[in-house]
C-alpha cells in the first residue's frame, strides 16, 4: 500500500510533497522502485539530483 501511494504523490503540484515521496523511496531502499524513479523528469535541478542520488544508492544497496 505504501509504495502506490507514494506513487501517486510523486506527482503532486506540491514540490515539498513530491520531495516527501522520493524520501520515503530511499527508506524503503527497494529495487522494485528503481523504474518509478528511473522515469521520473523533475522540473527542479535540486530534486532530480537528489531523484539521482536516490537511485545510485538503491542500486548499490537496495533490496531485491
Amino acid at each position: 500500500e505504501g509504495p502506490i501511494m507514494a506513487l501517486g504523490l510523486l506527482q503532486n503540484v506540491d514540490i515539498s510533497i513530491r520531495d516527501r515521496a522520493i524520501q520515503a523511496f530511499e527508506r524503503w531502499n527497494s529495487k522494485k522502485g528503481l523504474s518509478v524513479l528511473r522515469s521520473l523528469k523533475c522540473d527542479r535541478k535540486w530534486l532530480q539530483r537528489y531523484v539521482d542520488k536516490v537511485i545510485k544508492y538503491i542500486e548499490k544497496d537496495g533490496i531485491d
